[in-house]
């Protein structure tokens, strides 16, 4: 196990790869999330903006 965790005293650098994309992909997942919450929050206040434009 501790060969394989090792792969050939190149461990440390397979590793930090796998953490480094993994770090990337939930980074990329949050920001989505942030992103959508935004649009969202902007969709709403143009709906409202535009119902209070057309309202007498």
């Amino acid at each position: 196990m501790a060969n394989w965790i090792n792969m050939g005293g190149y461990g440390v650098f397979v590793w930090a790869a796998y953490f480094i994309t993994f770090m990337v992909f939930m980074l990329n997942i949050f920001f989505i999330i942030l992103e959508k919450k935004q649009v969202k929050k902007n969709f709403k206040q143009y709906l409202t903006h535009i119902k209070n434009q057309y309202e007498p």
